[in-house]
């Protein structure tokens, strides 16, 4: 799970983006809206973060993306230390 900056970052850039934030906001109501086909692909996790099938959602943001596989790589247990 990204740290908190991370998850706030996502929570912003996804926001960013019209088809998003409808997204976001008819998943919040669960109200029928104009992305109700494939809706069931996507949630929200308890932090607010986007999920499709059960994966955080990650726009196209390049400072994100990097601490994120940064942040990762460099924890022993799933990659390796050191630079990437």
């Amino acid at each position: 799970m990204p740290d908190s900056a991370i998850q706030d970052k996502l929570i912003a850039e996804a926001n960013k983006f019209d088809k998003l934030r409808n997204l976001i906001e008819a998943l919040q109501q669960q109200a029928p809206t104009f992305v109700d086909k494939g809706l069931d692909s996507w949630s929200l996790d308890d932090n607010g973060l986007l999920l499709y099938h059960g994966k955080i959602y990650v726009t196209k943001f390049d400072e994100i993306c990097h601490k994120i596989i940064q942040q990762v790589h460099e924890n022993p247990a799933y990659g390796h230390p050191g630079k990437w």
